[in-house]
């Protein structure tokens, strides 16, 4: 039985009608609300929410808690008369024994007030004013009393309570779901939670259907039910009903785009009129320029809707993606693409859009969209499968990147017609990228600077591309001049790419021993990253690891151990899907450790730097700085003194463990057995601090103790 038909069910007996309701084991104290309305004395308050607020409840907590003495009256279909209305107020105020006499303040409450009549309603407000000062009538029902509310307001003579006020909190949302069913996990109780939106009648119903079905995401029979029953029965007239089915595809309602979904010219009106009735319709503005279903209700209306026209939600997102490409709402219009089954129209608009909305911080959205567009054959798409290279690659996963940066090649191969810039978006992918050595990085990155609209945010990306890439070939100057140019166009909105600018920059100054000069441009790139809260994004390790390494060369220490710490938290996710930007942030960062005195963390740098280098080993100059960094860690990090205690025979066997040759082989030539071949070796190992051959012939080359490469003479 529901809440409404129970209290209809009490109103049948003789004088229930002017009693409260009794509470029930699962009502929950709205003692927020309460609180509002402690010493309220308003002529008139208005509670106006629809089915399954709770509005009885509250208005009878309210009744019990508040000092005035409380009549009550529950009205019915014949107190639409305004002479039996008359009599029904004058009994449920006699029942408190108010006489005409008394002057004593009290509250009178009128629930189901959607029964009455305006006249029966003028009366209300009549009585109203009549009552001794200081008393209150409350007026509750499921649309807007047809009172002058306009007047009242302005005289701040009225309090209104909306659905947003009867809304329960999360608190009282868990107690609700816990007193229903006690029995749901802390994640299941949530998932009721998050789906009511603080609908009470929500609540309770959505807490026994997942004690009853756990695992199910339909909408269940009893919230269906309900809502059939106390909120799509009650539409009036029936065509509001086809409106709301019809429109539910609608993530947000306006007249606009409804009208364009329904090709009809009154939506705006019937909007207005639906959200008045409270129709789980709920505003999304003060002006009521834009509307939205409430959950529960729109994925019954949508499966109705499935029910009576299968196909018809297709049809209907199909025309709102349109009105939405064509209003510039990208966003929405790529949803409803998806959502119509337009996998071509989706894909257009991502390849369109997506860039943009990554650089806005949206990745989370680029993400999805990429994720429901799995279905669509990526190398038809080159250009969308060129956008989730890129993607994979900032996001650290190379062999994502790579297998797109693959589809894409092979796409553009077989394509008959190709866009103008999907051909330099893929040469920017594969400089990015780097699979072939730093020179064709460059070719890569020129081609799509020569070939791209001077205001692409390609453009700008293929032009720091370029300018690293040279950097990477040892062209300082130019490379100076290129970052400069990428650091400028990128300044208006792609702040992370004119940060990596700046970085390069820095690293450039502080080759050519301007410390001053490169701490500036270090800082300069870091600040913009914190102006825009960009601060989380993996790339922005290498602004990170220039900075603490600039500030490291001047001593500012604390900034140094800041920055460090900022680029240790994302160079993890710095993979070599970007090669070029995995070393050179883990040499600056090794090389500001040493600095600050930190020799382990150098040496944990400068080995996961020989891995990248093993997987891409065509990197230009930072294949010298990365000798040049671990050198120096291994001085820093054998004691001074080690290598005196290597004996005279330890030294000989060191050049020839830098060749092929087995240890049996060398104990072949040096005239010696080969356990004791095996024994010099593993003690020239521990006095090296190194677990391997290959690692002790490192140290020893660090160390000055050989020469690479040794030569052997057969």
């Amino acid at each position: 039985m529901s809440h409404r038909t129970a209290i209809r069910a009490l109103a049948s007996r003789p004088g229930a009608r002017f009693r409260p309701p009794a509470f029930g084991r699962g009502d929950v104290p709205r003692t927020a609300l309460l609180k509002r309305l402690a010493g309220c004395d308003a002529p008139l308050v208005t509670v106006t929410a629809g089915a399954g607020y709770g509005k009885t409840t509250f208005l009878a907590q309210w009744a019990e808690r508040d000092p005035r003495p409380a009549a009550w009256l529950t009205t019915d279909d014949g107190d639409a008369d305004p002479r039996e209305m008359r009599t029904s107020v004058a009994a449920a105020l006699n029942d408190i024994g108010h006489t005409g006499g008394s002057s004593t303040p009290l509250l009178l409450v009128v629930d189901e007030a959607d029964r009455l009549s305006r006249e029966s309603l003028a009366l209300i407000a009549a009585a109203a004013a009549e009552l001794p000062a200081g008393s209150t009538v409350a007026i509750a029902g499921r649309s807007d009393p047809a009172l002058p509310v306009a007047r009242m307001r302005a005289a701040e003579r009225l309090v209104e309570i909306g659905p947003a006020d009867l809304a329960m909190s999360a608190r009282e949302a868990r107690l609700v779901v816990s007193a229903a069913a006690g029995s749901l996990t802390a994640a299941e109780t949530a998932g009721v939670v998050r789906a009511a939106e603080g609908w009470p009648a929500g609540l309770y119903l959505g807490a026994l259907a997942a004690l009853e079905h756990p695992t199910e995401s339909a909408p269940d029979r009893l919230v269906v039910d309900y809502l059939r029953a106390e909120v799509v029965s009650q539409l009036r007239p029936a065509a509001d009903r086809s409106f709301l089915m019809r429109t539910a595809v609608l993530e947000e309602l306006s007249a606009p785009l409804c009208d364009a979904v329904l090709q009809r010219s009154d939506s705006g009106r019937r909007l207005e009129r639906l959200e008045r009735t409270n129709s789980m319709l709920l505003p999304l503005d003060r002006h009521r320029g834009a509307y939205r279903l409430h959950g529960m209700m729109r994925q019954m209306l949508i499966a109705e809707l499935e029910l009576e026209s299968p196909g018809a939600s297709r049809e209907l997102a199909g025309r709102a993606a349109d009105w939405c490409d064509e209003n510039g709402r990208t966003e929405q219009a790529i949803g409803y693409a998806l959502t119509a089954g337009n996998c071509a129209q989706a894909a257009s608009l991502v390849e369109r859009h997506a860039m943009h909305a990554f650089h806005n911080g949206q990745t989370a959205l680029v993400e999805s969209w990429l994720r429901r567009l799995d279905g669509e054959p990526i190398e038809r798409r080159p250009g969308l499968a060129v956008l989730a290279g890129w993607i994979h690659a900032l996001r650290g996963r190379p062999r994502e990147a790579e297998d797109c940066l693959a589809a894409a090649e092979r796409g553009v191969a077989m394509a008959a017609v190709l866009d103008d810039t999907t051909v330099p978006r893929l040469a920017a992918l594969r400089a990015a990228l780097c699979p072939d050595g730093v020179e064709r990085m460059q070719a890569d990155a020129q081609f799509a600077v020569d070939s791209l609209d001077l205001l692409s945010p390609w453009r700008t990306k293929a032009l720091l591309l370029v300018g690293w890439s040279q950097l990477l070939r040892g062209m300082d100057d130019a490379a100076d001049a290129t970052l400069t140019d990428a650091a400028r166009a990128s300044a208006a909105g792609l702040t992370n790419t004119s940060s990596i600018a700046l970085a390069g920059r820095a690293v450039l100054a502080c080759a050519r021993g301007d410390l001053v000069g490169a701490d500036g441009l270090a800082t300069e790139g870091i600040d913009r990253l914190i102006s825009r809260s960009l601060t989380v994004r993996a790339t922005n390790a290498i602004c990170y690891a220039a900075g603490a390494r600039t500030a490291a060369e001047r001593g500012r220490v604390d900034a140094a151990r800041e920055w460090l710490a900022a680029a240790h938290r994302l160079l993890p996710q710095v993979t070599h899907a970007l090669p070029w930007m995995a070393v050179q942030s883990r040499l600056d960062a090794s090389r500001a450790h040493l600095l600050l005195g930190e020799d382990e963390q150098a040496a944990a740098l400068c080995a996961e730097v020989e891995h990248l280098l093993l997987i891409r080993p065509r990197l230009g100059t930072l294949v010298g700085q990365a000798a040049e960094v671990r050198r120096a860690a291994a001085r820093r990090e054998v004691p001074d003194g080690w290598t005196d205690t290597l004996t005279a025979a330890e030294l000989r066997l060191l050049p020839l463990l830098t060749t092929h040759l087995s240890f049996r082989e060398i104990a072949d030539r040096l005239f010696v057995s080969r356990n004791t071949v095996k024994t010099q070796a593993i003690s020239v190992y521990r006095k090296l601090g190194a677990s391997s051959r290959s690692e002790a012939v490192a140290r020893a080359e660090a160390l000055g103790l050989i020469e690479l490469p040794t030569r052997i003479t057969p």
